[in-house]
């Protein structure tokens, strides 16, 4: 058993939040990031609207601001994500084997790397939303059942996901 005791009813959102994390949570990593930077986006624009065409303009404005955003935040947060990841290994590899940084091997290196990590991003973040969803449900489970009984559940879900990811890309 565990050393902490969780109340049945926060037991219960633990194991909504980590269902919906083990099934979605990619998409709602991506969606929250989306949301962000489309609010972030829409309040701008409505600032520099009202300035402009009063209250009315800027909701308006704040509305188109606030989709085009979360289309951008989409894809931005892949992007984003990569371009960071890629050149901290760049800036570590070239460190380490003493390569100068301002050189076209370098650069080339880097765009490598850049380019690797924006199509391992995706795996990552599905990855690190399966880990979690699965840790949340075994502590909401643990709550109810026993830690075995949890962990047969919690691994018989993840097994589930990751087949089901796997026939999503045609491998199965």
């Amino acid at each position: 058993m565990t050393d902490f005791v969780i109340d049945p009813v926060a037991a219960f959102f633990l194991f909504v939040y980590g269902f919906v994390l083990l099934f979605g949570g990619k998409s709602i990593v991506k969606l929250i990031v989306g949301i962000g930077f489309g609010g972030f986006l829409g309040a701008a624009g409505f600032v520099l609207a009202t300035m402009v065409s009063g209250v009315g303009g800027g909701l308006v404005v704040f509305l188109l601001m606030f989709i085009i955003g979360v289309l951008i935040g989409w894809w931005i947060f892949k992007a984003s994500l990569s371009f960071l990841s890629g050149l901290a290994a760049w800036y570590f590899l070239t460190g380490l084997l003493n390569i100068p940084r301002i050189s076209s091997t370098s650069l080339l290196v880097m765009i490598i790397l850049i380019v690797i990590f924006y199509v391992l991003v995706e795996s990552a973040i599905t990855g690190v939303a399966i880990l979690v969803g699965a840790l949340l449900m075994y502590l909401a489970l643990t709550t109810w059942a026993g830690s075995v009984l949890s962990l047969i559940i919690v691994a018989f879900l993840v097994m589930f996901r990751i087949a089901w990811i796997l026939d999503s890309k045609g491998v199965l």
